[in-house]
């Protein structure tokens, strides 16, 4: 074991929400809004650059406010971490009509992620996919999804000669 403190050896898993409005103890004033049928895929998160290199634990949507689907259908979200190329982190759905203000959907920890890391100068961009509906045909058709949601990272920092700002991320 090395003489130098690495948060990983105490597995100090650190949180990160991304639109957490105040009313849950954020500091966002409104959240990620869906109040349309937005087409395609939307960036919500552009770039996030953590100090450092992070080991990815799990990644989760807060539900902010209560999320309606017209259709009874359902909102993908991708994290993905970007260095030479775009790497999946992990895909999630809100699977019903409704989801409740409140909610976590959230991977499970060391299970659905298909990237662990986001290397020292690599960034995290947060994107939802079209809302469709969750019908039992084989297409599914695109659908109209409101409410709000904040994102959230949950990490460990590793340790690397190289690294600084420690304290800032």
């Amino acid at each position: 074991m090395n003489d130098f403190y690495d948060d990983s050896k105490f597995n100090a898993v650190k949180r990160r929400y991304f639109g957490l409005t105040k009313k849950w103890g954020g500091d966002a004033a409104g959240g990620f809004s869906f109040g349309t049928h937005d087409p395609g895929t939307l960036t919500h998160v552009e770039k996030w650059f953590p100090a450092g290199p992070i080991e990815i634990k799990k990644v989760g949507v807060f539900t902010a406010s209560t999320s309606n689907n017209a259709s009874g259908g359902g909102l993908g979200f991708r994290f993905l971490t970007r260095g030479a190329s775009a790497s999946v982190i992990g895909t999630m759905k809100w699977a019903s009509a409704t989801q409740a203000e409140g909610v976590i959907s959230a991977s499970k920890i060391g299970t659905a992620l298909t990237v662990t890391q986001c290397k020292k100068g690599e960034y995290i961009t947060i994107m939802t996919t079209e809302p469709t509906t969750m019908s039992a045909t084989a297409s599914e058709v695109k659908a109209t999804t409101s409410g709000a949601a904040a994102f959230f990272v949950d990490y460990v920092r590793r340790y690397s000669p190289d690294s600084t700002n420690w304290d800032k991320v």
